[in-house]
Order: C-alpha cells, then sequence, then structure tokens
C-alpha cells in the first residue's frame, strides 16, 4: 500500500513547501525589483539561493533518507567548527 510523502515525512514535507513558497515568492520579487531598479534585489536574490538551497536538501531528505540525514550531519559539523573557530578566535 503506497503512501504519500506527506504522511511519513509530515514535517519535513511542511518546511519544504514553505521553503518552495519562499523561493517562487522571492523570485518574483526579485525580478519586479531588478526592473524597477531597487536596491533591494541584492537582498531577495540572496533570500532566493538560502531557500533553494533548503528545497534542494529537504527534498534530498524525502527522496533519499541515507544521503538527506548524511547532508544534514555534514552541515551540522561545519556549523560546529565555524562556531569552535570562532570561539577560539575570541
Amino acid at each position: 500500500m503506497p503512501t504519500s510523502p506527506y504522511d511519513t515525512h509530515k514535517r519535513v514535507m511542511s518546511a519544504f513547501l514553505a521553503a518552495l513558497f519562499i523561493y517562487a515568492t522571492a523570485s518574483v520579487a526579485e525580478v519586479i525589483l531588478r526592473t524597477q531598479k531597487s536596491v533591494y534585489h541584492r537582498l531577495v536574490g540572496n533570500i532566493r539561493l538560502f531557500a533553494s538551497a533548503l528545497v534542494t536538501v529537504f527534498l534530498l531528505v524525502v527522496l533519499a533518507p541515507v544521503l538527506g540525514r548524511t547532508y544534514t550531519d555534514m552541515l551540522k559539523k561545519l556549523s560546529e567548527s565555524v562556531r569552535s573557530s570562532k570561539e577560539e578566535a575570541s
């Protein structure tokens, strides 16, 4: 009996849909701000890039849980090493 990904990965799918919505909204906003030559188009572009990275990670967690968990573990270790190096520098 096939189950939907939303049933098995409820939190991840909710976060995926939220990040996808943010990505889509930021994509449209970036185009509008670029045509108006606004100074905020760079900020919205960075938000779009961050949201697209999140969407990719969440999709990887749903489609290939082993790879997704490995990737998130690597990101955790990276952030911990950055924190520890900042604390050593202080």
